[in-house]
């Protein structure tokens, strides 16, 4: 009878040490700028990558002032995602997809549209990759430049129109702010970006 001998004090831990390792979720410095701005209104923002797309409209909705009184989606590829009331078995949830899971989609082609085609449309572009989003523990707004227009314009060129009327001289800038119901001390150049930081927060 043959017998057979073992080391069991010697046995090596033969499981794969890359299975061992956690994987990482990274996060993302993104930049919202919204299109046809001149000069540009734009926020630079870092959100995790567990983050849904969901999400990042509520996020959107704080940098930008908005109100969430209108319907939007967004372009991620060649992919729309829509929110909940307007999903079906035809399109895609905003709700089901977490950022990481869209990285090379959003390095593509990568939108906001607020409140439909006559609206407001924002541009993301993917400026940073960083490598795990536990190091941002809530969103972050962390530049940005310009106020954002108030709701009360339908869209960036009624904006822009109104902004040259009160860079001509003798413009009526009560009168022509009155008629948004904007006071006269309204500066399209200022932003709080510590008071969107506290609402990032809070949220």
């Amino acid at each position: 009878m043959t017998l057979i001998h073992h080391d069991f004090k010697n046995t090596e831990d033969t499981t794969n040490k890359d299975d061992k390792k956690e994987v990482l979720i990274p996060g993302y410095q993104l930049r919202l700028e919204l299109s046809f701005s001149s000069p540009s209104i734009w926020r630079t923002i870092k959100v995790p990558g567990t983050a849904t797309l969901s999400d990042l409209h509520r996020i959107i909705q704080i940098c930008f002032g908005w109100d969430d009184d209108a319907t939007h989606r967004f372009l991620v590829g060649k992919i729309f995602y829509n929110p909940p009331p307007l999903c079906n078995e035809n399109n895609h949830c905003e709700t089901d997809f977490q950022l990481h899971e869209l990285e090379e989609g959003m390095g593509f082609i990568f939108s906001y549209i607020y409140d439909g085609g006559s609206g407001w449309e924002c541009e993301i572009t993917l400026e940073d990759k960083i490598k795990d989003a536990k190091t941002i523990p809530t969103p972050q707004l962390i530049a940005a430049d310009r106020a954002f227009p108030p709701q009360s314009f339908d869209d960036i060129h009624e904006y822009q129109d109104v902004l040259q009327q009160l860079e001509r001289e003798n413009a009526d800038i009560g009168q022509i702010l009155g008629s948004y119901n904007l006071s006269g001390d309204y500066d399209p150049a200022q932003f709080d970006l510590k008071a969107i930081n506290n609402r990032l927060k809070t949220y």
